[in-house]
């Protein structure tokens, strides 16, 4: 495992040759489980922040609706912070994986230039996820003045969830995985010799 993830750092901008399924799985696992954890503590001062401002609001004697207004329009902020932090660390683990998927590719005969699927499909959800901070804002700080309205905040709540473009980024996943499976093509191909599976 170890040495999968240091054959492919060390082979970022390397996009001949072919990679075996368990060198490219194991880097893969490790570029998800790295992005997690940089995205789960990226958030942590925001949260803290947003019930900072909360139990300051609490200890200031406001009435329970002016908490509740001030938590989310807390979370409102930190929640469009996080979609920008999350847009970069999705693109920066994209350029890191993009070779690994190439030569992934090469392994089953397939050109690299498939590559462009997944990478055209992230750019989208990306995108996406950018074009509805605005939105999304917008649903959070509703949520608390309108808590008595369950159809207004139903609706635009539907308005976010059901987007053909959210569902870019889980094509794009589904692209990877099926290329990912494939069976490698046994003895030299176009691309390259046969590799050995580095784990």
């Amino acid at each position: 495992m170890i040495e999968a993830i240091k054959y492919n750092l060390s082979h970022l901008t390397d996009f001949s040759g072919r990679d075996a399924r368990p060198t490219f799985w194991w880097y893969a696992l490790f570029l998800l489980i790295a992005q997690w954890v940089i995205g789960f503590l990226a958030a942590i001062p925001m949260v803290v922040s947003s019930a900072g401002s909360a139990i300051d609001t609490v200890q200031s004697g406001a009435d329970p609706e002016q908490v509740q207004v001030e938590m989310m329009s807390g979370m409102a902020d930190a929640m469009g912070t996080q979609i920008y932090i999350s847009a970069v660390i999705s693109v920066i683990v994209m350029l890191m994986f993009v070779a690994s998927f190439v030569r992934r590719l090469h392994d089953g005969g397939c050109p690299g230039l498939l590559a462009i699927i997944p990478i055209a499909l992230q750019v989208i959800a990306i995108g996406d996820s950018i074009a509805v901070v605005g939105e999304i804002q917008e649903l959070l700080t509703t949520a608390a003045v309108n808590a008595n309205n369950p159809a207004e905040m139903q609706q635009l709540e539907a308005d976010l969830t059901f987007r053909w473009s959210n569902m870019a980024g889980w094509l794009a996943i589904l692209v990877v995985a099926g290329f990912g499976v494939m069976k490698s093509q046994h003895g030299p191909n176009r691309y390259g010799e046969e590799p050995a599976s580095i784990a």
